[in-house]
């Protein structure tokens, strides 16, 4: 059986977390109250830990030029790791920067794609950043395409979809998150499946409605205000857990921008 990269991959607030936290659960369960530190398991790849697992003697400063590296550090992470230690976060585009891959048909098993209602993102993510609504839109739909920030680039909400959808040599699925929080056991039950059937990680449908308790979102947002949670910025990561909440907080320009630009896909995906 061949090993490779799993990847959950999405634009920022999409749900990836969440789909983090179900798995490692899924995967590492050892009780019945959520654990964030399970998410140690599944690792977002664009970190310097991530590079260091496998490059302990490389110079990984400021001036590190990350993209060269990507391929060789999933290559000996492949030949390191047992295969449920190789699924990773991304929020990278998939494609090259200056004739280097982010990643690529031979180091990839497999990728989970998560996708949200863009006007929805835009209100999560301004929280997350603890920026003004209005920044938030304009950063969202500018016109740079590409926003490298450490070991990771970024493009926009369409691009990034479009990037990965073209990434058409591999098994994937494509989730929405509204599907996740409005019918779990269903959507859930697809990754898992999915992931059954090229891994030896096993389909248990009364398992998943285990785990789905046990992280319950209510759950995760007294964990995160009773201990925090490391990946939270300016406000609380788990703001809400609900949908289109951005009906009652985006005016109807905003709105407008954010469909004009992203129509296209957003009727795709029922959004519009």
């Amino acid at each position: 059986m061949k090993k490779g990269i799993i990847w959950l991959s999405s634009y920022p607030k999409c749900g990836n977390t969440y789909v983090r936290i179900f798995l490692s659960h899924y995967i590492y369960l050892g009780k019945d109250e959520p654990d964030f530190s399970l998410l140690n398991k599944i690792p977002k790849f664009e970190h310097k830990e991530t590079f260091a697992k496998v490059f302990p003697n490389l110079d990984l400063n400021t001036n590190f030029v990350y993209y060269k590296h990507c391929i060789d550090v999933q290559q000996k992470l492949i030949s390191k790791f047992d295969q449920k230690d190789l699924i990773y976060k991304t929020h990278h585009f998939f494609g090259k920067i200056n004739g280097y891959e982010f990643t690529n048909e031979q180091n990839t098993l497999m990728f989970i794609y998560l996708i949200r209602d863009p006007r929805e993102v835009a209100v999560s993510y301004a929280s997350h950043s603890g920026i003004s609504i209005e920044e938030q839109i304009e950063m969202f739909i500018g016109k740079d395409k590409i926003n490298r920030v450490g070991y990771e680039t970024k493009v926009n909400w369409m691009l990034s979809y479009k990037s990965w959808k073209s990434f058409n040599s591999v098994p994937s699925i494509f989730i929405k998150y509204e599907d996740l929080i409005n019918d779990p056991v269903n959507f859930f039950s697809s990754i898992v499946y999915l992931l059954s059937r090229y891994t030896d990680i096993d389909y248990d449908l009364n398992k998943i409605k285990k785990v789905l308790k046990v992280i319950d979102f209510k759950k995760l947002k007294k964990l995160e205000e009773e201990k925090g949670f490391v990946e939270s910025m300016s406000g609380p990561f788990f703001r809400s857990g609900k949908t289109n909440t951005w009906q009652n907080i985006l005016n109807s320009d905003q709105v407008k921008k954010i469909e004009d630009k992203f129509g296209d896909v957003m009727k795709e995906f029922g959004y519009l």
